[in-house]
């Protein structure tokens, strides 16, 4: 049975980042409960042809977190790279750090794997990295699929597409 205590009595939180009037195409990917029982759902949005990696914080109550980047939601599409951003994969360490993989598409070409490191306020975690957001540029083809951290690595598994064109199984050791 759905628990009505959340989200308004409704039990289901359904949520569009719907901007400017123009309807987004919206939808999660992976979630995970933080340290104080927020709901973190990492997903996508797609307007105008354009796909972003988003992620949201809901309070346990079903609300959308304000204090998480003042509209309960960031967007993580940098500038420099292309928005086609797909599938994304979620994980929270013990600090409160959330750790997102999955790819984009750089300007010289190819998919390239992405690993974004949030702080609990949705800002991006400038000491990881480079100013929050790790890439990887493999092969022509490679995409972060799943992600697990610990006190000082973030692994993330998913695919490479290596000559002659297969499509091999991808780990990544990344430190913090």
């Amino acid at each position: 049975a759905l628990d009505l205590s959340f989200a308004g009595g409704t039990g289901i939180l359904a949520h569009s980042l719907r901007a400017n009037g123009v309807a987004t195409h919206d939808y999660g990917a992976a979630v995970a409960i933080d340290r104080h029982q927020n709901i973190v759902v990492a997903g996508r949005s797609r307007l105008a042809g354009n796909g972003q990696v988003v992620v949201w914080r809901i309070d346990p109550s079903g609300v959308l977190d304000p204090s998480f980047a003042t509209t309960g939601h960031t967007l993580l599409n940098p500038d420099a790279l292309a928005p086609s951003e797909v599938d994304v994969a979620l994980a929270l360490d013990a600090n409160g750090t959330i750790y997102v993989a999955g790819q984009t598409d750089p300007a010289e070409g190819g998919v390239d794997l992405a690993v974004w490191a949030i702080r609990e306020d949705g800002s991006l975690e400038s000491s990881f990295r480079d100013a929050g957001l790790f890439t990887s540029h493999l092969a022509g083809i490679d995409m972060g699929r799943g992600i697990a951290v610990d006190a000082s690595r973030v692994w993330v598994t998913g695919f490479a597409q290596l000559p002659p064109d297969d499509f091999d199984v991808l780990l990544v050791n990344i430190e913090k």
